[in-house]
Order: C-alpha cells, then structure tokens, then sequence
C-alpha cells in the first residue's frame, strides 16, 4: 500500500491513473476532476497483491465483458518498496497502457499499437511490449524514472539515473 500511496503522491503517478480514473473518483486519497481517456473508452482497471507464479514481481491480466476490458494490476508480497514501486510503473506503463491503447483503437486486442513487423511474430503479448518498450515508447524512462528519483530522494538513497534505468529495464525478454 504505501507504494501505491507513493506513486499517488507524484504529478506522474497522478497522471498515470488519470488515464483510467472516473469524474470524482478518489484513489489513494487523490480525487479525479475529470474521466480518464480510457475510462471513456470503456477501460477499467484495478490493482491487488500476490501473484501467482513466484518467478515475477507482477502480473497484468485482461478481460472482455460486452465492450469493455477490465486491466487487473497484481504485484507481489515484497517488503521493499522501491521494488513495488517499479513494479506498479512497469504493469500500469508497459501493460495496461500499451493494451489499453490497442484495446481503444478498435475494442479488439490485436497489437494493432506495436512497431508492425512485431505484429506478425509468433510472440506473446508481453514481448511485444517489452520490445515496445525498450526500442519505441521510453515510457519508463519519462515517466517511471522521475517516479523513481523521487521515491530515491525521499528516502535518502543516492542513485544515479543509469542505476535506477538498469533496474527499471531489468525485466526478462
């Protein structure tokens, strides 16, 4: 939780779940004036604790109902902060917001959003988005690194902007 309320404390974190937040929705004590683009969009999403498989920090799962797709944000039980917050910007950065995109495009989850030679490999959704990620969007770079600096600062742990990038990059495929 208190990573959670951290990542609410910043203006990145904020505008993160704004994406996703309803006119007057309060989330981690921070009220949304406005609908998000994807809750306009038919696009819900939630967050919980404890993953299923041990091997990863978090998990993002979706699914269809009518033409909605409802994002569900699970991270594990750890007690590093730092660690969770990553987690938490990865899954909302990475996951929810690249199917977000392709799901809002055409309430299909195609891909339709991600470098067009990806979408004709036989890879998972994930590696795409990894791909996505590390050679395209640099979403972690401009809006989970800030994040990260803060929580750094905050703490009082000195880190430069390459050794927080190598941490936040760290993921497999």
């Amino acid at each position: 939780m208190k990573a959670f309320e951290f990542l609410m404390s910043t203006k990145e974190g904020k505008a993160l779940l704004a994406n996703y937040a309803m006119k007057g929705q309060t989330i981690a004590g921070f009220s949304f004036s406005k609908d998000g683009k994807y809750h306009n969009k038919g696009i819900n999403i939630s967050f919980g604790a404890g993953v299923r498989d041990a091997s990863v920090s978090g998990t993002t799962s979706f699914s269809l109902n009518d033409e909605n797709l409802n994002v569900q944000i699970m991270v594990g039980n750890s007690s590093d902060n730092a660690d969770l917050l990553d987690t938490f910007i990865h899954e909302i950065v990475i996951h929810a917001d690249q199917s977000s995109a392709d799901f809002s495009d055409d309430k299909v989850m195609n891909n339709s959003n991600v470098y067009p030679a990806l979408r004709k490999m036989d890879e998972s959704r994930g590696y795409k988005q990894h791909w996505q990620e590390r050679n395209v969007n640099k979403a972690m770079t401009r809006i989970g690194l800030p994040i990260m600096q803060q929580y750094y600062n905050s703490q009082g742990i000195v880190k430069s902007n390459s050794a927080i990038l190598k941490l936040m990059y760290g993921f497999r495929n």
